[in-house]
C-alpha cells in the first residue's frame, strides 16, 4: 500500500507561489487536455429492464414527487411496457441530456492530479518541464485527512449504464461524479494516478475559490529533477526554507545501466 503520493511540478513563479502558501490549485475537468478524461461518457451494454425500472424511479421521484409509491411503480411499468427504454434514437437523445447535466455538475468540482511514483520518465518529460522541474512528496494519510483522495481506475471501456445506476443507488447522485471523474483509458495507466476532488462551491471561507491549502506536515520531501539547475533549485529551497516541518532532499539521476530513474538522498 502506497504510503506517498507525488505532484511532479515546473519550476515557475506561479508554482513557487503555491509552494510558499502550501496551496493546490483544484482544475476544473474541463481544463484538462485528454478529451477523454472527466467526459460523462458510459455504453448500455449489458443493461437490463431492471436497470431503466431504477432508472425511471429516480427520475419521476425527482420530477413527479406528488405520485406515490403505487403510481409511480404503474407509471414505469407503462414506460417498460412501450419499450421506450430500447430505442436507439430516443436512447442517444437522453443521453445527450445526460451528458450536458453531468458534464456542467462535474466541472463545478475541483481536482488535484497526484502519482504513487516518483521515477517515471514520461511524468517528469511531460509534467516537470523535461525533467528541469521537481517533484513533491505527500503523506498520503495527512492529505487523505483533508480531501478526498481515491486512485483512478483504468479501463479500455466507457462506464456502463448499469455501473451509473448502481453508482446512484449505492452513493446518491451527489456521489455520482466520481465514476466518471477517476475512470481514465488503460493508455494513461502507468501514471498511477490519485485524485483529490474538491466542491469549491461547498467552502464557507472563500465560495467558488478552487485553491486549497494542505496541511504543511503533509509534504515530507522534494526531489530535484535530473536535470534541474542549481539556481532553479536554490529557488526553491528559498520558498521553503523557513518552514516548522522540516523538508527533506532527494535528487532523481539517471541509471548508468538501464533507462530509468533512480532517487538517492540530495
Amino acid at each position: 500500500m502506497n504510503s506517498f503520493l507525488y505532484r511532479y511540478e515546473s519550476v515557475s513563479e506561479k508554482n513557487l507561489q503555491r509552494l510558499r502558501r502550501n496551496e493546490f490549485h483544484c482544475t476544473a475537468p474541463s481544463e484538462f487536455n485528454d478529451p477523454f478524461d472527466c467526459k460523462t461518457l458510459f455504453s448500455f451494454d449489458g443493461c437490463d429492464d431492471n436497470d431503466w425500472r431504477l432508472y425511471f424511479d429516480m427520475k419521476l421521484e425527482h420530477e413527479e414527487p406528488h405520485l406515490t409509491f403505487k403510481e409511480r411503480r404503474c407509471k414505469i411499468e407503462q414506460i417498460i411496457q412501450t419499450g421506450q427504454q430500447k430505442d436507439l434514437e430516443a436512447r442517444n437523445a437522453q443521453l445527450k441530456i445526460w451528458r450536458e447535466i453531468l458534464e456542467q455538475e462535474t466541472n463545478k468540482l475541483g481536482i488535484v492530479c497526484l502519482s504513487a511514483k516518483p521515477n517515471d520518465i514520461l511524468m517528469w518529460s511531460h509534467y516537470s518541464n523535461k525533467h528541469r522541474g521537481y517533484c513533491l512528496k505527500f503523506d498520503k494519510k495527512i492529505l487523505e485527512k483533508a480531501f478526498y483522495c481515491s486512485p483512478v481506475n483504468y479501463n479500455s471501456l466507457y462506464p456502463t449504464f448499469t455501473a451509473y445506476i448502481e453508482e446512484i443507488v449505492q452513493r446518491g447522485s451527489n456521489e455520482l461524479h466520481k465514476t466518471f471523474l477517476l475512470t481514465k483509458s488503460v493508455h494513461w495507466e502507468y501514471e498511477e494516478e490519485y485524485r483529490l476532488i474538491v466542491d469549491p462551491s461547498s467552502r464557507k471561507d472563500l465560495p467558488g475559490d478552487r485553491n486549497y491549502n494542505y496541511p504543511e506536515e503533509s509534504l515530507v520531501a522534494i526531489i530535484w529533477g535530473c536535470q534541474m539547475t542549481d539556481r532553479d533549485k536554490e529557488k526553491v529551497q528559498n520558498v521553503v526554507g523557513d518552514r516548522a516541518c522540516p523538508i527533506f532532499y532527494f535528487q532523481a539521476k539517471k541509471s548508468k545501466s538501464a533507462y530509468k530513474i533512480e532517487i538517492e538522498p540530495a
